[in-house]
């Protein structure tokens, strides 16, 4: 395991069940707990809201800063770790605080949050279907 995939385990990913053989990492648990919070704007991607949230929750919340990245396709996203996995409720209950807070002006279509079941997140760096696109954290 190199560098980048022992710090996405230790900061997003939960433990494979216990007795599951060859089960990789998720960041999703069979009880539904997380530990990554994924907020992406897109559509085009457009950095000055992602901004307003990077400063805000450290600023307004005093929350330590979230990762940044490059969906690959057309977005910037932050990437939020908790050390403890919660409830996906309660994860998905924050990113939409979060949005209602600092991308009010944003249309929702260009706004992704990802805490949970349901689509996930592709870590990061991911593969993509056009060569000429990447993903990466910043």
């Amino acid at each position: 395991m190199n560098r980048l995939q022992r710090e996405l385990q230790r900061l997003y990913l939960l433990p494979a069940p216990e007795g599951a053989d060859n089960a990789a990492p998720a960041l999703v648990d069979a009880q539904g707990r997380v530990r990554a919070l994924v907020l992406e704007v897109g559509s085009p991607a457009d950095w000055a809201p992602v901004s307003a949230v990077w400063q805000g929750v450290q600023a307004d919340l005093a929350l330590p800063a979230p990762a940044i990245a490059v969906s690959g396709r057309d977005g910037y996203q932050l990437w939020f770790s908790l050390s403890e996995p919660v409830p996906a409720t309660e994860a998905t209950a924050l990113l939409d605080a979060l949005c209602l807070r600092y991308l009010g002006d944003i249309a929702p279509h260009r706004v992704r949050t990802v805490a949970g079941p349901g689509p996930q997140a592709e870590l990061i760096p991911a593969p993509q279907a056009d060569p000429t696109h990447w993903s990466a954290f910043v």
